[in-house]
């Protein structure tokens, strides 16, 4: 694809350079039929990672009661429909607004769900484990440590909204103001996260912290949490830090960027954020 001014747009060009932008597409300010499709798959995508975290949530409360004895099945079956549900929101809002399909920050419906429910219930493989079974704690075995992974979990879930309602609040206004004009562009919006505008994130983490030392301070957190972050601390910061890489990945299959996610989420490039 050529830019405007004629010259050649190649996958090595830069953002901005010659006119291209990273992804090798023109940049141009989206109308409002596309801006209206950019902004509602980036909602729908948000509200499927969060229908798997409330889903994952009540799983593990009905464990701890001992009303489950099966904690993994119940994220994946769905029983009440959660899921499902979501998942059919982002195809509504993808045939109202997505028939003009704009020229960045949009795949799909079927890509959205996918890596949205998919990295929903990857954040809490990431802390818990590939099994629920085997990390879980029951009341009746253990009530200090049943209650300290579910309110934790409750926390981290909150984070998770104030990360993606950061990246929206940025993108809808960048999309309106005609500075997001390209994938490039766009993928600054992660940026928002990091400033943390009103610094509700920072005190979200602040209160996982807080959480942990009143509520989890006698345990063995690595029993507790015994996957990525086993032997971490302070705790709350790798919790952050896989928060992020998961909200960051989710963006990503949402909008077709390319954000590198294993920097983002803690600054390294160690391997550590991966689907």
């Amino acid at each position: 694809m050529q830019p405007a001014n004629g010259e050649q747009c190649d996958d090595g060009n830069t953002a901005d350079m010659d006119g291209c932008s990273r992804n090798c597409k023109n940049e141009a300010v989206q109308g409002k039929t596309e801006r209206k499709c950019i902004g509602a798959l980036n909602k729908a995508g948000a509200g499927v990672f969060r229908a798997l975290g409330k889903e994952s949530l009540i799983c593990i409360v009905s464990f701890a009661k001992g009303k489950s004895t099966d904690a993994q099945a119940c994220v994946t079956a769905d029983a009440k429909g959660r899921m499902a549900k979501a998942k059919a929101v982002t195809e509504k809002l993808s045939n109202a607004f997505c028939s003009t399909a704009p020229s960045f920050g949009y795949t799909n419906a079927a890509a959205i769900n996918s890596a949205a429910g998919q990295n929903g219930l990857g954040l809490f493989a990431d802390i818990f484990g590939a099994d629920l079974n085997t990390a879980m704690m029951t009341a009746a075995a253990n009530p200090v440590a049943a209650a300290c992974q579910i309110v934790v979990a409750k926390r981290w879930e909150i984070l998770a909204t104030l990360q993606f309602k950061e990246f929206l609040a940025c993108k809808k206004s960048g999309l309106k103001a005609g500075t997001v004009v390209s994938a490039a562009t766009l993928e600054n919006c992660f940026d928002a996260i990091d400033t943390d505008g009103k610094g509700k994130i920072a005190k979200s983490l602040r209160k996982l912290g807080s959480i942990l030392a009143k509520k989890c301070g006698a345990l063995d957190l690595s029993t507790a949490f015994p996957a990525g972050c086993a032997g971490r601390l302070p705790l709350e910061n790798c919790i952050g830090e896989r928060v992020r890489c998961r909200v960051c990945l989710s963006i990503n299959a949402v909008d077709g960027l390319s954000k590198d996610c294993d920097i983002f989420d803690d600054g390294l490039s160690n391997a550590s954020c991966g689907p």
